[in-house]
Order: structure tokens, then sequence, then C-alpha cells
């Protein structure tokens, strides 16, 4: 069973230049790969291979102009190309949006799927080029480390996400009786739907009992505070 884990870091001064680079270049990344996709497609009427974009990445890497890609942990820039392939991939199903290009003000991230130690009695996290991120482990796990999301909040913060493999089985699913089961929905116009059609209206308690708690907040507002009768009203509301 996979399972994630959210966790407060406290980078330094330098770790954070080290975050805000990797940010960068997994924003890039991603964001090229978005045009060269659209392009492609544009042209030649099919999705480009997520093969083909990692070997048009090393090329890349190669050139003068983008030797700065190499400043930061390939595994996140590889990452970078498989979100957007797992993004296309949901669009041509229908299940998501066509993919948007990522901006620099929004929640920035990016992964690390190999090569990631934790220190828990010290509660320091070992990433690729950045080492010793203090880290806040308010809980603990058991298992071992898949993947971990390093995250920053446009208010500033930095969190990394664990995703943990244990022993644990997946649940598997309970036969059921199509014909003696019913769906149920909570909404807004109504509390509840089921699946068979039936509408159950709202009971909007709050609105009902209105006009008694206006008379209820007047009675006591004229009661002497700290009076018998203050205390027995403030007691029974």
């Amino acid at each position: 069973m996979l399972k994630a884990y959210k966790y407060r870091i406290y980078p330094t001064v330098a770790q954070k230049k080290q975050l805000a680079h990797h940010f960068g270049c997994a924003r890039w990344v991603y964001n090229w790969a978005l045009d060269s996709t659209k392009k492609h497609y544009e042209v030649y009427k099919k999705q480009l291979s997520r093969k083909e974009l990692q070997q048009r990445l090393v090329a890349l890497k190669r050139t003068e102009n983008h030797a700065w890609l190499k400043e930061v942990n390939s595994q996140a820039l590889l990452s970078s190309l498989l979100h957007l392939h797992t993004a296309y991939n949901a669009f041509f199903k229908k299940k998501a949006r066509f993919p948007i290009f990522k901006k620099k003000h929004n929640c920035q991230s990016y992964q690390s799927p190999q090569h990631v130690t934790l220190d828990i009695k010290k509660e320091l996290l070992q990433l690729p080029k950045i080492k010793n991120l203090k880290i806040k482990l308010h809980r603990v796990f058991n298992g071992n480390i898949k993947t971990v999301t390093i995250s920053q909040t446009p208010s500033g913060k930095y969190f990394a996400s664990v995703l943990v493999e244990n022993s644990q089985q997946v649940p598997t699913s309970l036969p059921f009786d199509a014909q003696k089961t019913v769906g149920i929905d909570l909404g807004l116009t109504h509390f509840a739907i089921t699946s068979d059609g039936e509408k159950i209206n709202s009971p909007k308690y709050l609105k009902s009992n209105l006009t008694k708690l206006g008379i209820a907040q007047k009675q006591r507002a004229r009661k002497k505070k700290n009076a018998y009768n203050y205390k027995k009203k403030h007691c029974n509301s």
C-alpha cells in the first residue's frame, strides 16, 4: 500500500536558493515539453512520446545555452516530463482539462524519485544536490520511501510530501447486490439524492430557527450580568 505523509521543512538561506533553482528548472522543463508537444501535434497530429522528449532534453542539456539544467537533480527534470505525459493522457481520456503552462508565482514544486534518505532522530532530510534539510516529523511512518515532492506555497512555506510503500495490503472490494444497493450523493440544493432518483430536502436547521434564536438573544440581553437568571439562561443556551 502507498501512503503519503506531508511535513513542514525549514531550509536555510542557501538551501532556499537551491530549492528555487530546482523549482525553476522543473517548471521550465514542464513548459518546454508542453510547448514542444503542442507544436508537434499541430504538425504531425500525434503526441510526442515520453522517450522522444527525454532524448530531446538530454540533447538540450548538452548545449551551451542550457548548461544550467545540469546544476539540478536530473531525476527531478525527468519527473516533470512524466507529469506532463500523465496530464496529456488524462486529457485524451477525457478525465482532465488540457494541460496549461506553469507560472512562477503559483505553488512551486519538484519531485525526487530516487536517492532520498531521512534521518528520523536528527530530523534531517537528504535530497540529491541538497543536504541536511531540517524537517518537522510530527508523525512517524513505517515503510520504504518511494518519492519525495518538495513544494513552496505562495506565502513562502516549504513542505515535503513523502510517499511511502508499506507492507499493508490494499483492501479488496467487497461484492454487493446492485438491486439492493443505493448510492447517495450529498448536494447543495438538496440534502441528498439517491441513485434511484429520490431527493431528500435539506432540513435547514439554522434558517428555521433564526427567529427563535433572535428572541432568545434579546431575552438574554435584557438580563443583568452575573444575576441568577442571566447565569441560568447562559448555561441553557
